[in-house]
């Protein structure tokens, strides 16, 4: 090492030098405690405002107190003209079903060359809300039957139309003739 250099260093480690980079390192190093040290214990009520929180950085658990109805600071009550006065009851609502009865259709005989349609209607007042097929050879819940229910659906068949019966169209898939009726499920008030 040079003279030069020996003596460049030496000007470098002078106490005072060694103060001053001591008291930078504490300055640095005081803002980083300092920032994660401040608490909501040390910031004064209703000093800060919307600036000074970092948009979307608050949760739905920062507002525990609102969000869950705990109580908070509450104004006065307001009085009966501030609220408004309660309105007229309205009229009452029109019965709901509580009339409900299974009708069944007439039967009809059909066989594999002869499909057979079945029908069931509601009774005036009645409205459908339900519907089926049954047919009388095959056993109930038997799906290995011989008898098959091509439609089912409630009638009219019109879209919108207020349904007041149901029909059904059955087939038989080997020879022999069997019996069906179409059953419908109606309401009224």
């Amino acid at each position: 090492m040079n003279q030069a250099s020996s003596s460049r260093l030496r000007s470098l480690l002078r106490p005072a030098n060694g103060i001053a980079l001591l008291a930078l390192c504490l300055a640095l190093g005081g803002t980083a405690v300092a920032a994660s040290t401040i608490t909501g214990r040390l910031v004064k009520d209703n000093s800060l405002t919307g600036k000074d929180v970092r948009n979307r950085s608050l949760t739905r658990a920062d507002f525990h107190g609102a969000l869950r109805g705990s109580p908070g600071p509450r104004g006065p009550a307001g009085t009966a003209g501030e609220r408004g006065l309660p309105g007229a009851p309205g009229a009452p609502g029109a019965p709901g079903a509580t009339n409900v009865t299974v009708r069944i259709g007439s039967p009809v005989n059909f066989d594999a060359a002869n499909p057979g349609n079945v029908s069931a209607a509601c009774a005036a007042g009645e409205r459908a809300v339900g519907g089926g097929v049954n047919v009388a050879g095959e056993p109930d819940g038997n799906v290995t039957g011989n008898s098959q229910v091509v439609e089912s659906y409630p009638t009219p068949a019109t879209a919108g139309a207020t349904p007041s019966g149901w029909a059904g169209a059955v087939t038989r898939g080997i020879p022999g003739t069997d019996s069906a009726s179409a059953y419908v499920i109606c309401a009224a008030p």
